[in-house]
């Protein structure tokens, strides 16, 4: 049987391991996932690794897998199982994002807290402080955990977002139109600034900033862009003139070393100082 491979990424997790010495451990429905279409992976402070599949919301804990799916009797169970995005915040919760739906596993009553957002598909997630950022195919808002406001939704944006970012000075926003939206922490009541859009309205499903204050975009369909805070193509990755796997990018990431990690549809790509290391299944 085929394996869907989760690859847990040494380098990732923060063990600083050389490009030539990353290891991959397999798992499947062999092994007790839940099912075979993984869509997100994160880990609380417990390290454990939640998996979001479209057959409900996996815990691993190294060993076995817990599966958490929807009962139609029980409120407190996670709202969906089909799942699009994972996050976890500051207090180590897990938040889930669904069709329609966003399901909290609050870590002390280990329950969930569910949340309905009709008509709205809940692309993306972003935890800072006690607020969360919410992406959906209609918009982006967030709100806080905290305060006599706790829950109190602010909208930043209006449109199709599939992205959502931040760095010290503000949040990011990609859209499925391709436009990079920068929203200052102090202006978050409304101001945006349009500050890049990728041709022919390829969407923007990844945003890497830098500490410098640039910014790496991954695409579905034209590779990753590197640009400055202020707009300026930097670099241009693409499969037919660089190493890179696959023009259609789903996730960005630094390690310890400051390598960049591209994940694509056709593997995996690390990028140190300019130099490509491929890794295919």
């Amino acid at each position: 049987m085929k394996k869907i491979e989760i690859l847990f990424l040494c380098s990732l997790l923060g063990l600083g391991l050389n490009a030539q010495e990353v290891g991959f451990s397999n798992l499947s429905v062999d092994d007790g996932l839940s099912q075979y279409t993984v869509m997100a992976l994160a880990q609380d402070k417990y390290d454990f690794v939640w998996i979001a599949t479209h057959d409900g919301l996996n815990r691993y804990d190294g060993y076995s897998f817990d599966i958490f799916r929807h009962n139609d009797a029980d409120s407190t169970s996670i709202a969906s199982n089909y799942i699009n995005t994972l996050m976890s915040d500051s207090q180590g919760n897990i938040w889930a994002g669904m069709d329609g739906w966003i399901s909290c596993y609050d870590l002390r009553s280990e329950k969930f807290i569910n949340r309905e957002y009709p008509g709205e598909n809940v692309r993306d997630l972003l935890s800072s402080g006690d607020r969360i950022y919410v992406a959906t195919d209609k918009r982006a808002f967030f709100f806080s955990t905290e305060g006599e406001n706790a829950y109190s939704e602010q909208n930043l944006y209006s449109g199709k977002v599939s992205a959502l970012s931040a760095s010290d000075e503000g949040i990011y926003i990609g859209t499925i139109e391709g436009a990079l939206i920068f929203i200052p922490f102090l202006s978050e009541t409304g101001a945006s600034k349009e500050i890049f859009r990728v041709d022919n309205n390829i969407a923007i499903y990844s945003i890497l900033p830098t500490q410098s204050g640039k910014i790496y975009l991954g695409t579905e369909g034209a590779g990753v862009f590197f640009v400055s805070g202020d707009g300026h193509l930097i670099r241009h990755w693409r499969s037919t003139d660089s190493e890179l796997l696959s023009d259609y990018v789903r996730c960005l990431s630094y390690d310890d070393q400051g390598r960049i990690w591209i994940g694509g549809v056709n593997g995996l790509n690390i990028v140190d100082g300019g130099v490509f290391s491929s890794y295919r299944n």
